[in-house]
């Protein structure tokens, strides 16, 4: 049985458009891309902020060379990294709840509550 390939949010955007000039640039130099929530995003922009935008994802494995590329040209779209206290990945993504979403309205507190992909903490 195949091992499936785990991938990883390097960077995000409020609108799609954003997203596929960076995932342009990722696809020709060889890197596969995933923008996740990104038809979400086309059908309603309202509902960006509550889903936490539109996702760029990378094999974790290409994660680091990935960063190289983006922050050649854009680095104020990487995300900052968040490390699980349990099993020590930086696979997290943040947990939709009622306060997140509160908190991305209005960001005067970075205490955001965050779910780990790959042990589930």
């Amino acid at each position: 049985m195949e091992e499936k390939e785990i991938f990883v949010i390097i960077a995000t955007f409020q609108y799609s458009q954003d997203a596929q000039v960076i995932a342009s640039k990722l696809e020709s130099r060889g890197i596969p891309i995933f923008l996740e929530d990104e038809f979400t995003v086309d059908v309603d922009p309202f509902a960006s902020n509550a889903i936490g935008g539109v996702k760029l994802k990378v094999p974790a494995g290409k994660k680091d060379e990935a960063r190289a590329i983006v922050a050649e040209s854009h680095p104020e779209v990487l995300t900052h990294e968040v490390t699980c206290p349990d099993c020590k990945e930086s696979i997290l993504r943040l947990s939709p709840s009622l306060s997140n979403f509160i908190k991305q309205l209005f960001p005067f507190s970075d205490k955001r509550k965050y779910t780990c992909e790959n042990c589930k903490h």
